[in-house]
Parts: structure tokens; C-alpha cells; sequence
């Protein structure tokens, strides 16, 4: 927990001198921490469980971080995770075919899936559009 103070206050001090901080750990309270400190900073902070994958994310062309809102900040921030969450679903339906009909035509459900799935999130954008999800 002191190491985490410390890095956050680290980041504080020196905030608008990093595009890019990569956190890398293995508990679920740094995870959220890291959320939290990205509201404070003018870059961009992310959490890995991978020295890898913070490594290649660090490499990426960097975007255009100093013009995003604290909304758009946290969104960018997650786009990996809610891809990551949106494959699952696709992945997890495709097993529950392949359990409920034997030698199913896995190229004819996939197509399927993904045009059930676009429909959903079309639904959604017209809900959008229609201001549904204004609180």
C-alpha cells in the first residue's frame, strides 16, 4: 500500500512530464487504484498482470492523450478490457452452440452471433440517439 502511495504521489508531482505509465502487478486493489490515479494525470495510466503486454502498450504510437476528457480518458483506458469482455461473450455463445447442437456449422454461427451481436449494439446506439442513457 506505501508503494502505491508513493507512486501516486510520484505521479502527482510530476503528472504533466509522462504521456504513458504502465503499472504492472497482480492484485485487484492496484488495479482499481491505477483507475482512480488516471483522473489526476494528463497522461494516460493502465494496469497489466503482463510485463508484456505493458511493454508493447507502452510502444504504441501514442494518441492524442492531452485532449481527452476525464470520460473519454477512462473509456481509452479500457478499450482493451471491454474488447476483451465483448470476445468473451462471443466466445462463451459459441460454446453454448456447440453444447446444444451436435456438429453445429461453427462458420454459419459465428456469422450468426456476430449479426445478433451487431443488432444489440445498434439497439444501443439508437437508445443513445433517443438519449435513454442520459441520468
Amino acid at each position: 500500500m506505501k508503494a502505491a502511495w508513493d507512486d501516486l504521489k510520484f505521479g502527482l508531482i510530476h503528472s504533466k512530464e509522462f504521456t504513458k505509465l504502465a503499472f504492472v502487478g497482480n492484485k485487484e486493489w492496484e488495479s482499481y487504484s491505477i483507475k482512480i490515479s488516471n483522473w489526476f494525470m494528463s497522461g494516460e495510466m493502465k494496469y497489466f498482470e503482463d510485463i508484456e503486454d505493458a511493454s508493447i502498450w507502452l510502444n504504441q504510437k501514442e494518441e492524442k492523450i492531452k485532449d481527452m476528457d476525464t470520460v473519454e480518458k477512462e473509456l481509452h483506458s479500457r478499450k482493451d478490457e471491454i474488447t476483451k469482455e465483448l470476445k468473451f461473450l462471443f466466445k462463451a455463445n459459441m460454446k453454448i452452440t456447440d453444447w446444444d447442437i451436435p456438429e453445429p456449422d461453427n462458420q454459419k454461427a459465428a456469422e450468426i452471433l456476430a449479426d445478433i451481436l451487431q443488432e444489440g449494439l445498434d439497439e444501443i446506439k439508437n437508445d443513445i440517439k433517443n438519449g435513454n442513457f442520459i441520468y
